[in-house]
């Protein structure tokens, strides 16, 4: 006897319909043999974004739980190991964050803050302004980067402290600034971790992660909030 969560053989099911295959373990089958090692991304886990300084992207299509697994699995961890942390939060989704303007990442001393400090950044909702905001932003980071930056120290400058968290990532793919921000993390970040729905133009240079069971990260929140 296999037992199974209800959740898992009900998209068993699904697959087997789809499929049609003759059975749950035909399906089952199938899966295994079609899922090619060099494909597969490793479930996101706190320890294993926080256990080096390469990149990573968190992939996977809409309502698949990128975000609610950055919340729920990483935000804590990294409240916990009083990491400085930035968010370009796109979509304003992680409240109770403080935000941060522009001006103020223009003026902010960032090699300077407490341990812990955390920001996030929410563009404009008009697209044209919001794009030319990420610009400046990344365009400043750029910069802010190569402030105390020894060579042959990785990593070391002024952002040597800081995760930084981008969500809808694969919006910014036209961005020289932010893809080069992107390339050269690891020499100037703690971390990096893209959010996005498109891990073809981060495959290359990001550690590819998923979220993980949404029916697990449900659980967890519930059992956050409870």
């Amino acid at each position: 006897m296999t037992r199974f969560s209800r959740w898992n053989r009900a998209w068993l099911l699904r697959f087997q319909q789809q499929g049609g295959f003759q059975s749950l373990n035909s399906t089952l089958t199938w899966l295994i043999e079609n899922a090619r090692q060099e494909d597969l991304a490793l479930p996101l886990r706190s320890d294993l974004v926080l256990a080096d300084d390469r990149p990573d992207a968190l992939i996977g299509g809409s309502g698949v739980g990128k975000t609610l697994a950055a919340k729920t699995l990483l935000l804590p961890a990294l409240k916990a190991a009083k990491t400085c942390l930035l968010v370009l939060d796109t979509a304003a989704e992680y409240t109770g964050i403080p935000r941060i303007s522009l001006p103020d990442i223009f003026t902010l001393k960032w090699n300077a803050v407490k341990e812990g400090t955390w920001f996030r950044f929410v563009p404009n909702e008009n697209s044209l302004l919001a794009d030319a905001e990420i610009a400046m932003l990344f365009q400043r980071l750029n910069s802010v980067k190569l402030e105390g930056f020894v060579a042959n120290q990785y990593p070391s400058g002024a952002l040597r402290r800081w995760i930084f968290v981008a969500e809808e990532a694969h919006r910014l793919i036209r961005s020289t600034a932010f893809m080069d921000f992107v390339s050269e993390s690891r020499k100037y970040l703690r971390k990096i971790l893209i959010i996005t729905n498109n891990p073809g133009p981060f495959s290359q240079t990001c550690r590819v992660l998923v979220p993980p069971p949404l029916e697990e990260l449900l659980n967890r929140k519930t059992q956050g909030e409870s």
